[in-house]
């Protein structure tokens, strides 16, 4: 284990009055860590040594990771992992280039990911006690550490008020009016960060940090846009109450069957980045022995985006134990679920089925992004069936995750029957799901109306043509087509 000594400063980072935090790098391997170092007063060493010994009670996957710890009479050194993604206020800028369901898919993520960690402390009698953007920092795969929470189960309000810097506009309203502290204040604090990750300011915002104040003594805050599904809005409501015994506890929030499936989904992945060789080939093995499968079900819709997702797992390296036998075998399976996609979707209810899982968003992205060389008829077939039969609400989430946008470039190198069954789906994407916000005149607003309006559009290639040609009109898309 490296000692405090092995370390040395790279350049300071953001830094509060009492509290310098440093880019350092361990001197042996050049990898990059942060340390903070705290300005200690008389009688406080017997605080850090709780502070030390709680973080080691809790689960690394939940709080930054402590590498090591120094102590001296006047300050207090601790060294954590780096994660360069930084913390959530830069994530509140970013999701507003994003889509509002975009949005509101990745903040629904975030909430999950907080929540769990939150209830970790809570359920071993601790509180944060100092949660803000600032202090919830984003890991690559996009799960969140919590950092600088205060230790103590016992804390006094009016030390707390005066103790903590900068994060008084999180506070809860009996804090700040100096009545009590508790886990129901950390409950609070992070109802107004989840508003403002979705509408990407303070929900109490005033003309000053005093006024922003007020508000949340006395519960002016925005009313949240109508774009946010009910669901989240409720759970938002309850959590910013101005009466803490209102507040929902996390165990009850993390209850919330959108939380409970997003856990789940996370946890899956981690199992992903740990397969093997050997898992790889049993799922290729498993999966050709549904190949003549032409009845769907959800335990198979299950299979199939599992497979998928591993798959995707390995083409971009995200396996921690990557050989290049686990890279064919993974295209090999694309080819094999792409097939078996294409054998069980035969009416609107099958695309249904698959649209409760993830496995559509797991075939869009595989024809989006596998190469000229690995992309098949059965993948290409397999994207026009779902965009067929599916409704205009999924072609147009199709149409906004860039499928057109992605292969429409590349259309010239395909042979022929594949550049038909491309156009085919551009076609059905196009009229049933395409939506142009900002068409600027009137001619081209009519265009549009007679995409998506009027009677479906025969399965010849040339009326499909007519149909993008008049998309073209409209987007200035270039293509290229041999047919």
């Amino acid at each position: 284990m490296p000692k405090f000594e092995d370390y040395e400063i790279v350049r300071q980072l953001k830094s509060g009055q009492n509290c310098r935090t440093f880019l350092v790098k361990l001197k042996r391997t050049g990898e990059l860590y942060v340390m903070k170092r705290v300005q200690l007063n008389a009688g406080d060493k017997g605080s850090v040594e709780e502070h030390i010994n709680a973080m080691k009670q809790y689960e690394p996957r939940f709080i930054t990771k402590l590498i090591c710890t120094a102590i001296n009479e006047k300050e207090f050194y601790r060294i954590y992992e780096y994660y360069p993604k930084g913390d959530l206020h830069k994530v509140i800028s970013d999701l507003h280039h994003l889509t509002q369901e975009e949005r509101l898919n990745r903040v629904w993520e975030i909430f999950s990911y907080i929540v769990r960690s939150l209830d970790n402390l809570h359920s071993q009698g601790f509180s944060h006690f100092n949660l803000k953007p600032q202090n919830i920092l984003v890991l690559e795969d996009g799960s969140v550490r919590l950092d600088d929470f205060i230790v103590g189960s016992d804390i006094q309000v009016k030390d707390y008020y005066t103790k903590v810097e900068g994060s008084k506009i999180y506070m809860a309203p009996e804090v700040l009016s100096l009545k009590k502290i508790d886990s129901t204040s950390d409950i609070f604090s992070l109802s107004v960060i989840i508003a403002e990750l979705l509408i990407g300011h303070h929900p109490f915002i005033g003309k000053n940090d005093k006024d922003t104040i007020e508000k949340i003594q006395k519960s002016q805050f925005e009313l949240l846009p109508d774009w946010i599904d009910s669901e989240l809005k409720e759970i938002l409501l309850q959590m910013i109450d101005i009466d803490s015994d209102k507040r929902p506890t996390t165990s009850t929030i993390l209850q919330t069957e959108k939380i409970k499936d997003i856990l789940q989904r996370f946890d899956e992945n981690e199992d992903i980045t740990e397969t093997s060789e050997e898992k790889v080939k049993q799922m290729k093995t498993e999966f050709c022995s549904l190949k003549q499968t032409t009845m769907i079900s959800y335990n198979l819709v299950k299979k199939l985006e599992l497979g998928l997702e591993t798959s995707r797992y390995i083409r971009c390296g995200k396996v921690k134990k990557m050989t290049f036998d686990m890279y064919e075998t993974a295209r090999e399976i694309n080819e094999i679920c792409s097939t078996i996609v294409f054998n069980v979707i035969q009416i609107e209810e099958d695309v249904e089925l698959a649209d409760q899982t993830n496995l559509i968003h797991e075939i869009v992205d595989l024809v989006k992004n596998v190469t000229l060389d690995d992309i098949t008829h059965d993948m290409v077939n397999a994207i026009e069936k779902i965009s067929n039969f599916g409704s205009a609400q999924l072609n147009h989430k199709i149409f906004e995750m860039g499928l057109i946008q992605s292969l429409v470039p590349n259309i010239k190198y395909y042979n022929r029957e594949m550049q038909q069954g491309l156009i085919l789906t551009f076609s059905h994407i196009i009229r049933k799901g395409w939506k142009q916000p900002r068409l600027s005149s009137l001619t081209e607003l009519q265009t549009q109306q007679k995409l998506t309006s009027g009677s479906e559009p025969s399965s010849t290639t040339s009326s499909s043509l007519q149909i993008i040609q008049q998309f073209i009109a409209i987007t200035g898309a270039s293509i290229q087509i041999s047919v």
